[in-house]
């Protein structure tokens, strides 16, 4: 809002102005909010393993990349791909992967995407 003088008498334009900036003060403190979820958000996306079936985080870890992760499924390996991916893998496995993300996939699919160039290394 431009900075204008309200007349001393100007009662409207003093609760404006009051109004004003305190909504300016609530969207500052909202930015700010949204800025540090933005960053947990960030960490966790970077440290969390995520489970390439459901999504779900399964384990944090700050360690890099191609790890064997004890499941009840078959053997698994941990991976993080380069790309954001919507793919289909086998009959009826549908995934979708989000760039920068550690995933729990299996051996063959961990070797199809590097063989794509769809793992970060």
């Amino acid at each position: 809002m431009a900075n204008r003088t309200v007349r001393a008498g100007d009662v409207t334009g003093k609760e404006r102005e009051r109004l004003a900036a305190e909504q300016a003060e609530k969207q500052r403190e909202a930015a700010k909010q949204m800025s540090m979820a933005t960053a947990v958000q960030s960490e966790v996306d970077q440290n969390a393993v995520f489970d390439s079936v459901t999504g779900h985080v399964i384990a944090n870890t700050e360690d890099d990349l191609v790890i064997e992760v004890e499941t009840e499924q078959p053997k698994m390996v941990v991976i993080r791909v380069n790309e954001d991916l919507e793919m289909t893998f086998g009959v009826g496995n549908n995934y979708n992967f989000e760039a920068g993300k550690k995933y729990t996939v299996s051996p063959d699919l961990a070797a199809h995407l590097d063989s794509k160039g769809y793992v970060w290394h």
